[in-house]
């Protein structure tokens, strides 16, 4: 049992200090507000600038004593050859100001009315502090707390480990169900001729072969997608859109009857998410009106979600997600860059900053998305798979979950896409936990 000494008890100590230690090292903890009532039959840890005879000293900075919100981060140095920041007195076992720094990462603190966004409106990556101080690609927040088990363990003289599993969640987005199948004539007829200003008969011949059901849809590669994951997932998700079309939401009419029946077909088997449209990212009325429409669709509540185009703002977007009843939330990642946007590969609960508390939200943050590795970095193929195959490796280390981003279209070997579908099946191989 860990007792933390902290005379002032607020919101954003109780939920940094449970999320290090009831859901990152899995031990029960008890904040203590009066020194007087510390038992010595539990380990200590003094959050506080008062000195006690036994006990880890973490010295606090004032962060999580205020309503202060921090946009940058600096003096950047090494503990055990992991950055670090916050810095208090070096000659500590924990020289910085540990629970600081890991709500600092966590709430998304520096994307609170971000200086700079996107011409999506997103936070650009590159004014991250893991970005810019080169930690983007660790989970920093999980390798602070295996560190700080050591350091415990040395102090006490115990032999306490991180009783964990790594896990590989398998997440696919349906931006386009179909590239032929199901678009109706007009539709069809529109493509045949984009396709004949480009002299590409070849294409023509192809999308028609596949109306006429002579050819297999490109981006039906359910059955694919569906093997890998029954064979290396541990859990598999898909995400919908069912808005409005829009010039960044091109997908299928939540009223068309193949489209209906592909996510009833994958709903019976697998989970199923909300993907809110670009066009309404920040709109709680259409957020709740396509929340309402999936679940019509699949007759049971939704309560899991990705943002199309990883468009979010916080904190509104995340608000408005627990309005409409989402509990799951999964678009925390860069679509510019691969890696840790919020530091750590250990699902989280939101909090909100301009609330001051602790929300129902769980966010699950994704490492990598093919789009990223293909059409943001331009990565070929094998350059792509040595990149996952060392995300794999920083979530294994810390025993994370390793949460992949792709699409049914991406698998197709078709256009842009040609030769990815064997980097879907490695990282999908590498992937695999030890059930």
């Amino acid at each position: 049992m860990f007792q933390v000494y902290c005379p002032n008890k607020t919101n954003r100590v109780i939920y940094t200090v449970e999320f290090v230690f009831n859901t990152l090292l899995q031990q029960q903890v008890e904040i203590i507000t009066n020194k007087e009532q510390l038992t010595p039959s539990s380990i200590t840890i003094n959050y506080s600038s008062e000195k006690l005879e036994d006990g880890i000293s973490i010295v606090p900075t004032g962060m999580l004593h205020s309503t202060d919100v921090i946009k940058q981060v600096t003096d950047i140095k090494y503990w055990h050859e992991i950055p670090t920041f916050f810095q208090t007195n070096e000659k500590l076992a924990i020289p910085f100001d540990l629970f600081s720094a890991v709500f600092f990462l966590i709430t998304r603190m520096e994307e609170y009315n971000p200086i700079k966004t996107d011409e999506h409106n997103r936070f650009v990556y590159t004014e991250s502090a893991a970005f810019k101080h080169n930690f983007l690609q660790i989970p920093i927040v999980d390798l602070w707390c295996y560190q700080f088990i050591q350091v415990i363990n040395k102090e006490f003289n115990l032999q306490l480990t991180i009783n964990r599993k790594y896990k590989h969640i398998s997440t696919i987005d349906i931006d386009n169900a179909y590239a032929f199948r199901a678009k109706g004539l007009v539709r069809n007829i529109l493509g045949t001729g984009k396709s004949i200003t480009k002299f590409d008969f070849k294409s023509i011949v192809f999308r028609w072969r596949v109306l006429l059901g002579l050819e297999k849809d490109p981006y039906d590669t359910y059955a694919l997608i569906e093997q890998m994951q029954q064979q290396y997932a541990d859990r598999s998700i898909y995400f919908f859109p069912v808005g409005d079309s829009s010039a960044y939401d091109r997908h299928l009419s939540h009223t068309n009857n193949s489209y209906q029946q592909l996510i009833k077909e994958i709903n019976s088997k697998y989970e199923i998410g909300l993907h809110p449209t670009y066009a309404n990212a920040n709109n709680l009325e259409k957020t709740k009106e396509e929340a309402d429409r999936l679940s019509d669709i699949i007759q049971q509540p939704v309560d899991k979600s990705r943002y199309h185009f990883l468009r979010f703002t916080l904190p509104l977007s995340y608000q408005q997600l627990t309005t409409v009843g989402i509990t799951e939330e999964y678009s925390m990642g860069y679509a510019g860059a691969i890696g840790f946007r919020a530091g750590t590969c250990t699902p989280f609960l939101f909090y909100d900053l301009t609330q001051e508390q602790t929300t129902s939200l769980k966010v699950y943050p994704f490492q990598v998305m093919d789009a990223t590795l293909n059409n943001y970095l331009q990565l070929p193929p094998e350059l792509a798979m040595r990149q996952i195959s060392a995300l794999i490796e920083q979530v294994r280390k810390v025993n994370g979950t390793f949460v992949t981003l792709w699409h049914n279209e991406s698998i197709s070997d078709r256009n842009s896409w040609e030769n990815w579908q064997s980097v879907f099946t490695f990282m999908m191989k590498q992937a695999k936990s030890n059930g």
